[in-house]
């Protein structure tokens, strides 16, 4: 992560600038090649669960995030 807005889902759900998603929803990121293709991965609707595996300082971690609706969408 290289930044993270106040008060939306991922940092409620406890992301810090650094953490280095390794997966979300059990899709490995290891071979996407762009942020964009990594955002359409995972990408839920308002409402679901997003599960993210994730390292933070070497060590292993899992999050879940529930989407929000996003403002003017």
């Amino acid at each position: 992560m290289r930044e993270l807005r106040s008060g939306l889902p991922a940092e409620k759900a406890g992301l810090h600038v650094g953490d280095q998603v390794v997966s979300c929803n059990g899709s490995a990121l290891a071979n996407v090649k762009t942020e964009r293709e990594a955002k359409r991965l995972c990408q839920v609707e308002a409402g679901q669960a997003l599960m993210l595996d994730i390292r933070r300082s070497g060590s292993p971690l899992e999050l879940g995030i529930v989407a929000e609706p996003r403002p003017g969408l």
